[in-house]
């Protein structure tokens, strides 16, 4: 039998996206008005809509001044190197053991 269909909310990939990632970023809080937690779900919506984070803060009700928001990323992201091998790891850890292990199919068609 086919399994049943189910759909998924924006805010159920939303939570998940931000729980899968916030554990192996471990991007610390700046400061107690920008913390980390709620900047990861301002990052994602800037790059889904392929525009800038001061876009983004102007756009979202609750989102903190874009100034907070770009000093926050330059203050706590880490280096691009680290920063990728954090995300790997993140986005790997749900993977089936032969695309974790390499091959043609493990990296996304985007990545050289």
């Amino acid at each position: 039998m086919r399994p049943k269909n189910f759909t998924l909310t924006a805010g159920q990939v939303h939570r998940c996206a931000t729980a899968l990632l916030q554990d192996d970023l471990k991007l610390p809080d700046h400061g107690p008005k920008c913390r980390a937690e709620p900047l990861l779900p301002l990052w994602f919506y800037a790059a889904a809509r392929a525009t800038s984070v001061s876009d983004t803060c102007r756009c979202l009700r609750d989102a903190p001044s874009d100034e907070a928001a770009r000093s926050a990323l330059i203050a706590t992201a880490p280096d691009i190197a680290e920063l990728q091998r954090r995300l790997d790891v993140a986005l790997a850890g749900d993977l089936p053991r032969p695309l974790r292990l390499g091959g043609p199919r493990a990296r996304p068609a985007t990545w050289s």
